[in-house]
């Protein structure tokens, strides 16, 4: 699906969790300037951050880099949970006596809440837009898995400069 929203069949950025720290500990760093990922200016066609935002100490810095990076008309896809509804959910089937039955073949035990354990902030889709800068234009959202009940939000963004 991801690949359809982009329109090309490939993604020349992966952002991960992981390269982020490498760039620079638990938020986008390095580089000659606070926060600047390990790139030229203009440099990538296409980024895919998935996932990822929730991680990063500053998303906005995050989101102003893959903007950097990115060629005019370049693509950006952004991916984050959507932590409302996904800790609502969570929370009515543990009332619902659900729980056991959804998580009984889970490998770990599941936090309550997924902000409790791994995620730095809680994003919704009019926070995930907050922090998209000028130089990205939002072109498409979509709720996955369908916009009625979005466990996660999607954003296509373009570089406009």
């Amino acid at each position: 699906m991801l690949a359809r929203m982009v329109g090309w069949p490939g993604i020349l950025v992966a952002l991960s969790v992981a390269g982020l720290a490498r760039c620079g500990g638990n938020s986008v760093g390095g580089g000659t300037e606070p926060g600047a990922l390990p790139f030229a200016t203009a440099a990538f066609d296409r980024v895919y951050c998935s996932e990822v935002l929730e991680h990063v100490v500053d998303p906005a810095a995050a989101v102003r880099e893959i903007g950097r990076v990115l060629r005019p008309g370049g693509v950006a896809v952004l991916s984050v949970p959507n932590e409302r509804l996904i800790n609502r959910v969570k929370t009515t089937l543990r009332r619902l006596g659900a729980w056991n039955l959804v998580m009984r073949r889970a490998d770990y035990a599941m936090p309550e809440r997924m902000d409790d354990e791994w995620h730095l902030h809680a994003f919704d889709l009019a926070m995930l837009r907050s922090i998209i800068p000028p130089a990205l234009r939002v072109t498409r959202v979509v709720g996955v898995p369908f916009r009625a009940c979005p466990l996660r939000w999607v954003v296509r963004c373009e570089a406009t400069s």
